[in-house]
Order: structure tokens, then C-alpha cells, then sequence
């Protein structure tokens, strides 16, 4: 079955009555906001989600995990290595090299340098997924008082509650899942197949676990990339369950969010500090009591 008819599939489910009754209760990920920026406003007033290509990012560290080449090194799994990709790839040699042996010296000649040859796996990756993979970031929480701050232009923005479930079947994205936290980073075996290629992009080290991150993540062929605002992702209004307001957000931001929140029906929240506490409690906004 192609991607395209999947997600039809998938679009069918989520708009059917059976899904809304499997989704009485659902789980929801925040993204924090500030409606100082234009692009975060979009979210609310267009439906829009930016699919950010892993460049954008705030840790280095972020979407490179590589291939470890190490056993170059080796010259007894160097050559068993040889002769595998000789025969995984003996037709295209010989239509592209002319023989067998031609395609055995080049592969051979790429191997002798180990150093080099990672460097350019490396970069080799770190190109593939600049241009194809796009990742929208979410937390699983919505009290957390660095996110706010951080995200939500130091609490005086917003933060938009989506369904996880929904968003998970949707047929939107290529995958969501939650990030996996680690001291070191795992050592992977990444083949073409496109789940591997996707899921290496959920790992992240455990200095960032504060964030509890849910990510969104698609990958993009050649021919989406083409097409002027592939990574702008359009999502239905039922997908926002709540709309949340920072402990600082100004009168006249909560005002122009409350006017979109009324037209498309979403319940919307106010963040307060619990008393005597370093902890924030998400509480039912009260319009006139905000006056």
C-alpha cells in the first residue's frame, strides 16, 4: 500500500464517529508559543505547523547519530564487507563500472581511507536530512516553568494543547512519538528502510529530559521538496483540545487568543502559581474575572 492511500485510510478513521469514541480521553502535547511571533501566531490563525528541518536546531547534538564505521579499520571485516556490497550491488556496478573488478577497486579505494570515508558518511547525512526530514517538537507536559520560559517568551505567550492520539493516526506525519533520553548515544545499524531513518531522529541526551519532548516527524522525497511550503503542515481545528495562557501573557494577547479560541470552540486555560511553591497549576480561564 502507498503512503498516499494510507493516509486517506487514516483520514477516514480519524473523521469517523468509531475514532471519537476510542478518543473520548485524549492525551495531550503541548507547544509553547509567543504571540509576539508572527509564525507562532499562524498556528492559531491559519492552522499551520512548521515541519523545521534538524539545522534549525538548538543542540548540536541533535538528529546526528551516524553510522559507526569503525570496522573499516579491520581488514578482515573490511573485505567480508566488500564482497557483500559487490553482491548487493552487482548489477548497478557492472551497468554503471563495466565490471565487477572496476566496481571491487573502487569500493576498495573508498575504504582505504576510514577517516575520510566517515567524514563523508557524515556530512553525507547531515545533507539527506536538512533537505528531507522535517520535525515539529511538542512537550508532554504543559506546567513546566523552563518551558515557559524558554518557549513561551519568558510566560508571556501561549501554548496550544494538541490530541496526541488524533495526530498519531492522522496520517499528517510519518511518525510521533516521544524522544528517547540517553547518557550516550545508541549505536545504530541505520539501513534504508524509511523507519530507521526516521526513528534515529527521536534520540536526544538526557541533559535535555526536562523538555519531555513529543516529536512530529516526516520525511520528505524529492519530489515534496519541490513543491513550494512542503513543510507547512494544515491541520484541522479539532485537533487543539486547549489553548493555555502564560503566567505574564498581556491583556491584549489573551483577549485577540480569546476571540479565535470563542470562533473555533476551544476551551481555553490560565496558568497560576501554586502557593508557597515552585509549581505551576493549569486552571479554567475566567474571562471577567482577568478585567
Amino acid at each position: 500500500m502507498d503512503k498516499k492511500r494510507l493516509k486517506e485510510i487514516q483520514k477516514d478513521f480519524v473523521e469517523s464517529p468509531l475514532f471519537q469514541i476510542f478518543n473520548k480521553y485524549p492525551r495531550i502535547v503541548y507547544k509553547y508559543r509567543s504571540w509576539d511571533d508572527r509564525y507562532h501566531k499562524r498556528m492559531l490563525t491559519h492552522n499551520e505547523i512548521f515541519m523545521s528541518p534538524p539545522n534549525l536546531f538548538n543542540d548540536p547534538f541533535d538528529c546526528k547519530i551516524y553510522e559507526d564505521f569503525s570496522w573499516l579499520y579491520d581488514e578482515n571485516q573490511r573485505n567480508q564487507r566488500i564482497e557483500e556490497s559487490l553482491m548487493k550491488n552487482r548489477d548497478f556496478l557492472i551497468e554503471k563500472h563495466g565490471s565487477i573488478e572496476e566496481g571491487r577497486r573502487l569500493i576498495t579505494e573508498n575504504y582505504s581511507y576510514p577517516a575520510t570515508f566517515q567524514m563523508r558518511s557524515e556530512k553525507s547525512t547531515d545533507d539527506f536530512n536538512n533537505k528531507h526530514i522535517g520535525i515539529a517538537s511538542f512537550a508532554e507536559n504543559c506546567d513546566s516553568i523552563l518551558m515557559w520560559s524558554h518557549y513561551a517568551n519568558h510566560h508571556k505567550g501561549f501554548s496550544i494543547g494538541f490530541d496526541e492520539k488524533k495526530m498519531k493516526v492522522s496520517g499528517l506525519f510519518d511518525l510521533c512519538e516521544s524522544v528517547i533520553y540517553s547518557e550516550e548515544m545508541p549505536n545504530l545499524y541505520i539501513d534504508e528502510a524509511r523507519t530507521e531513518k526516521i526513528r534515529v531522529q527521536l534520540y536526544k541526551s538526557n541533559e535535555w529530559e526536562y523538555e519531555r519532548e513529543y516529536r512530529a516527524i516526516s520525511i520528505f522525497d524529492n519530489d515534496q521538496i519541490k513543491k513550494p511550503g512542503h513543510r507547512i503542515v494544515k491541520f484541522d481545528d479539532s485537533y487543539v483540545k486547549e489553548i493555555i495562557f502564560g503566567l505574564l501573557t498581556p491583556e491584549k494577547h489573551r483577549k485577540a487568543i480569546s476571540e479565535i479560541a470563542k470562533k473555533k470552540n476551544i476551551p481555553l486555560f490560565q496558568m497560576q502559581k501554586i502557593p508557597f511553591k515552585f509549581k505551576l497549576i493549569k486552571m479554567p480561564y475566567e474571562e471577567q474575572a482577568s478585567r
